[in-house]
């Protein structure tokens, strides 16, 4: 579908709706050069990358920027490593507050397996398309 994130991090796949549960069904690319410095020889998705791909889903999802204004909980539950587990599942369910704000509750994991390996309550805020 398209690529996001330091020029082709991962790519998405597919979005399917649930019970107003948004899922994204992403590749990682394992070859990305963020790799070479996060660990060489032993490749870990950043944990803030995997926060910016929750934020892009959502913003696929309602079609315009956010930032994070409030991430209440984070729970990092196992490392991803990209060359063992590249495809993964974001599961999101946003709704809408007031005053231009989101509420979001994700949950990652690896595509076809119940592990999960993120799971995120947070506050989005929309931010003029600029």
């Amino acid at each position: 579908m398209r690529i996001m994130l330091l020029n082709n991090f991962y790519e998405i796949i597919s979005i399917t709706e649930e019970n107003l549960v948004q899922t994204f069904n992403i590749r990682l690319n394992s070859s990305h050069h963020i790799y070479e410095g996060h660990f060489t020889g032993h490749p870990i998705v950043p944990g803030v990358c995997t926060l910016q791909i929750i934020k892009d889903c959502a913003e696929t999802i309602i079609h315009k920027k956010f930032v994070y204004a409030q991430i209440s909980s984070a729970k990092f539950l196992s490392l991803v490593d990209p060359k063992e587990n590249d495809l993964i599942e974001i599961n999101i369910s946003l709704k809408n507050t007031d005053n231009n704000q989101y509420s979001l509750i994700a949950e990652g994991k690896y595509q076809n397996t119940d592990t999960i390996f993120i799971k995120v309550k947070a506050t989005l805020k929309e931010i003029d398309n600029e």
